[in-house]
């Protein structure tokens, strides 16, 4: 399970549909499953309530050959950027904070706005989102944060290495908790620094990005997130990471199978 199914976060599913797929569910996973797996601790307990097979965790990761080549550059200028690549889920992932600091930030004196404008941006690429554009204009940072359309997977290890924050979102909401979306661990073996709006440190997702000693999960507090910002303008740094490679290196493809295989050989059965 990379995500659950009957209980999802993003789809609830439809009735009466739901209904088919709780049989189906039950039938196909409970009566003939030998082992399952999921991404994180809160799912495999949520499907152990569920199910008589052992639960076993095995989560999202990153493939080491796409980081083993060398990234050319990919912006051409010397601007201190945050960015985030991939899709953003209005209503459930939320920038906001981060725009009304950039917001607060142009608004408290005119020298910073002009190194502002001279030097900084933030940087979405993606699918398009009418909603993203929105919230933009609402915050009147248009001169700073920027839609930059979709690119290839190449082109957006390249933004991500350059970039000076990875821009990491997700829900603030104890429901959703267990949900390690993949983006996190392809942030984590870049090895840049993370930060985590609407993330708190006590989520599964916030514990991960600052226990591997490379992201800070800030949650919606504009005040923190300004500071940030005001430390990467002045010093080219937005806060010290210190990686740790016995985390990161947990969730390489290589160590998944490994456990799965494990698994598979009924050494934990």
């Amino acid at each position: 399970y990379r995500d659950l199914w009957i209980e999802g976060h993003i789809y609830p599913g439809m009735w009466p549909f739901t209904v088919l797929e709780k049989y189906l569910e039950k039938k196909y996973v409970g009566n003939h499953a030998d082992i399952i797996t999921t991404v994180s601790q809160p799912l495999a307990n949520t499907l152990q309530n569920k199910f008589h097979a052992p639960v076993y965790v095995i989560e999202n990761g990153y493939d080491e050959d796409d980081y083993c080549q060398d990234f050319p550059p990919y912006f051409r200028d010397m601007k201190k950027r945050i960015v985030y690549t991939g899709t953003i889920y209005p209503g459930k992932q939320d920038p906001s904070p981060l725009f009304a600091a950039i917001a607060s930030m142009a608004q408290s004196d005119k020298p910073m706005q002009q190194k502002m404008l001279a030097e900084f941006e933030v940087l979405f690429f993606g699918s398009e989102s009418d909603w993203l554009n929105s919230l933009i204009k609402q915050y009147k940072v248009q001169q700073w944060v920027k839609y930059m359309g979709r690119v290839n997977r190449v082109n957006a290890l390249r933004i991500q290495k350059q970039a000076d924050i990875l821009l990491f979102l997700e829900w603030e909401n104890g429901s959703v908790d267990g949900i390690l979306t993949g983006k996190l661990f392809e942030y984590l073996a870049m090895k840049k620094p993370i930060l985590g709006v609407g993330v708190s440190a006590k989520t599964s997702l916030g514990a991960l990005m600052e226990q591997a000693g490379v992201g800070l999960a800030v949650g919606k507090d504009i005040e923190k997130i300004t500071s940030i910002l005001r430390e990467l303008l002045d010093t080219g740094k937005p806060f010290d990471i210190q990686p740790r490679e016995d985390v990161i290196g947990r969730y390489t493809r290589r160590k998944q199978a490994e456990r799965l295989l494990e698994l598979m050989n009924g050494k934990e059965l």
